[in-house]
């Protein structure tokens, strides 16, 4: 483990931070704290969906290659 702490210093395109983790993260337990649950599993699947759809492309990954 130790020795991966530091990758960020040998490769410039590993981040220094978790920021853009902590934001993709940040909707959907900002929407678990409001309504407590996802009523069923269905929906809970749909907005993981939506959400990875929304999440690839604000990181410009295209979702058909």
């Amino acid at each position: 483990m130790g020795k991966d702490i530091f990758t960020f210093l040998n490769n410039l395109n590993v981040p220094y931070d978790n920021n853009v983790t902590e934001r993709a993260v940040r909707p959907a337990k900002t929407k678990q704290k409001v309504t407590g649950l996802f009523r069923t599993f269905l929906s809970a699947e749909a907005y993981a969906a939506i959400h990875s759809i929304v999440t690839a492309q604000k990181q410009t990954i295209s979702l058909f290659p």
